[in-house]
C-alpha cells in the first residue's frame, strides 16, 4: 500500500500541480491522495480514461475560475482550441479505436505528441 500510496505522491501530485498552479499545494496534495485512492480500486481497462479526464477537469476548472481581469485576453480565448480540444479528441479516439486503427499507427504515443504539438501551437 505504501507503494502505491508514493507512486500517487509521485505522479499525480506534480501534474495536478502543472494543472493548477493557483491552487494551494497543500489541496493539491489531498486532491493527489483522493484521485490516488480513486485509482487504487479501478479496472486498468479505464485508467487512461480516469486520468485523462482528472487531469482535463483540473486544469479545465483552474481555468474558469481565474479572476475575471485575466479572462479577457486573446490567449484566454485561445487555449481551449490550440491545447485542450486536440488532446481530448485524440484521447477518445484511443480510447474508442484503440486496437481497431489507433494501435497500428503508433498508438499511445500518438496521444502524447498531441499534447506537446498542441502546447507548441499555443505557446
Amino acid at each position: 500500500m505504501f507503494a502505491f500510496l508514493a507512486f500517487g505522491a509521485l505522479f499525480w501530485f506534480p501534474l495536478l500541480k502543472a494543472c493548477m498552479m493557483n491552487v494551494n499545494s497543500v489541496m493539491v496534495a489531498i486532491m493527489s491522495f483522493c484521485v490516488t485512492m480513486g485509482m487504487s480500486s479501478m479496472d486498468k481497462r479505464y485508467t487512461l480514461t480516469f486520468i485523462q479526464s482528472v487531469l482535463s477537469i483540473s486544469f479545465h476548472s483552474n481555468q474558469l475560475l481565474l479572476p475575471l481581469d485575466e479572462k479577457g485576453s486573446f490567449e484566454y480565448l485561445m487555449l481551449p482550441f490550440l491545447s485542450a480540444l486536440p488532446t481530448v479528441v485524440t484521447s477518445w479516439i484511443e480510447v474508442i479505436y484503440c486496437t481497431a486503427f489507433y494501435q497500428g499507427i503508433g498508438g499511445h504515443a500518438i496521444y502524447d505528441a498531441s499534447i506537446i504539438v498542441s502546447f507548441v501551437l499555443y505557446y
